[in-house]
């Protein structure tokens, strides 16, 4: 594999982490309507990014 095509296989996983990690962010602010704080929406969050199990199952239910 030439040293351009993995360039931009990595700028590919970049995007689609970072597509995940909006949807993410964007799942959770969600529940801010259903009364939820924002400080404690933010808490979740930050622990989910450092729980991806726990991401994927939050993701999979809502």
């Amino acid at each position: 594999m030439t040293m351009r095509r993995v360039r931009g296989l990595l700028m590919h996983l970049e995007q689609f982490t970072a597509n995940k990690m909006l949807h993410l962010y964007e799942e959770v602010m969600s529940m801010e309507v259903e009364g939820f704080d924002d400080d404690l929406l933010c808490s979740v969050f930050d622990y989910l990014v450092g729980h991806e199990s726990k991401a994927k199952a939050f993701l999979a239910k809502s």
